[in-house]
């Protein structure tokens, strides 16, 4: 994994930031065929797995996020209004691929599928989405 955070303040009232974070996924088993095995009237395919332990890699995951923040000094208070963009490049983390299918042979990046997850642990399909935060930090 690495990250990268960074920073440029102006004139004490405005603010930008951004966070750079790459990682590069877990390394699993893969599933390199599969063998069928007739059950009554059903058809069951049972996966064969390699013999190499861990060596498939899932797939490296990249986010990148940008904050904007105004300082606001009054008598009474400090505020900082903020707005910020989580995952710009809209990327999932990918989490899991051992979601097969016993009643369909395998068939590479179909069977088993790839699960994915946002960066907020939900589930996600194909909707590559990045989150909006704003909001005010008052300090009396």
């Amino acid at each position: 994994m690495f990250s990268f955070v960074g920073g440029w303040k102006y004139k004490d009232q405005w603010q930008i930031g951004t966070r750079i974070i790459h990682l590069t996924n877990y390394a699993y088993t893969p599933i390199v065929g599969s063998e069928l095995t007739p059950v009554n009237s059903l058809n069951i395919y049972t996966p064969t797995y390699s013999n190499d332990i861990r060596s498939a890699r899932l797939p490296s995951y990249n986010q990148i996020d940008i904050r904007f923040d105004r300082f606001i000094t009054t008598s009474w208070a400090k505020l900082d209004l903020y707005f910020e963009i989580i995952n710009l490049t809209g990327n999932r983390i990918a989490v899991s691929k051992t979601l097969y299918s016993t009643l369909a042979p395998y068939i590479p990046d179909v069977n088993p599928s790839t699960s994915y997850i946002n960066q907020n642990g939900l589930e996600v399909g194909k909707t590559k989405v990045p989150m909006f935060n704003f909001g005010i930090q008052m300090q009396f």
